[in-house]
């Protein structure tokens, strides 16, 4: 698992040029400047939880973003980049992920991801008093996807 996993927005149009060439990633990511403002992509940074987060929601009614996202599955035709995982969302995928979002409230989350035992990276049970720390990112990633979702953005996801 690496130590930093942030979702990108990215418009159509800079997504054509990724695929064209994987490198120009490193303007989305800010490994490189650029004086062009399109390349400037709106992200969520997740820090070490981001797996924890994905099972959480899955457990909610979400399972399209954890498919989407599952970062410990080795992917087909994604684009490579540096030493990075990625997954790329198309934005009809986005969209219906963000309409599962949308459906999902923190404690119904909370209590289906109980009742389903939900673990962490490690195996370990999270306890139900460490919940309250992804209450504030489901209400966060839920604004950030349906913001992309009405973009009709691409949602890449970079771990690493």
């Amino acid at each position: 698992m690496g130590v930093l996993t942030v979702l990108y927005s990215v418009p159509p149009a800079i997504m054509k040029k990724v695929r064209a060439d994987n490198e120009r990633l490193a303007f989305v990511f800010g490994d490189e400047e650029t004086d062009d403002p399109a390349w400037r992509a709106a992200s969520y940074d997740f820090d070490k939880h981001f797996y924890e987060f994905a099972k959480i929601v899955s457990a909610a009614g979400a399972p399209t973003a954890r498919r989407a996202f599952d970062f410990e599955d080795p992917a087909d035709n994604e684009p490579e980049y540096g030493s990075y995982d990625l997954r790329v969302a198309t934005p009809t995928k986005v969209k219906k992920i963000a309409k599962e979002l949308a459906a999902v409230t923190f404690e119904q989350a909370k209590a289906k991801a109980l009742e389903q035992e939900t673990t962490d990276y490690n195996g370990r049970l999270i306890p139900a008093d460490e919940y309250e720390g992804y209450a504030g990112d489901l209400e966060e990633v839920k604004a950030f996807f349906a913001k992309a979702a009405e973009a009709g953005h691409f949602i890449v996801g970079a771990e690493g």
